[in-house]
């Protein structure tokens, strides 16, 4: 039977542990989740992330092919999964070094166009 008196507790527990720790990290945390979405967002990223999607579908395809043939066995699965894990490896390995390659060189940029303003140069209302 629960007596919620029997017990007295001393001390702050383990949640002023837990409450340092996290008002430590929170800050870290939110830096870390924010640099990753802005790193999710580039053209990069959207182009890795679609070889990867190509990939599986065409790794799926393999093995549903291999499944529909009758005299398919068990090393030809591992041979179509281990296919499509080295085409993977060869379009993130190009894609690395596209990366790399505009990293260095990076394409030369224009100069920024001088601003006017509006009406040119101000005037002064005493000067007539």
């Amino acid at each position: 039977m629960f007596n919620p008196s029997a017990h007295i507790q001393r001390g702050d527990g383990l949640g002023s542990l837990f409450r340092s720790f996290f008002t430590f990290a929170k800050p870290f945390v939110k830096k870390g989740v924010s640099s990753i979405a802005k790193a999710g967002r580039s053209k990069i990223a959207q182009s890795i992330v679609k070889d990867v999607k190509n990939a599986a579908i065409e790794t799926g395809l393999e093995l549903a092919t291999t499944a529909l043939k009758p005299e398919s066995g068990k090393e030809d699965y591992h041979l179509a999964v281990s296919n499509g894990v080295n085409n993977l490896k060869r379009k993130l390995a190009g894609r690395v070094d596209e990366t790399k390659a505009a990293l260095l060189d990076p394409a030369p940029t224009k100069p920024k166009k001088r601003r006017r303003g509006r009406r040119g140069a101000s005037k002064d209302i005493f000067d007539d």
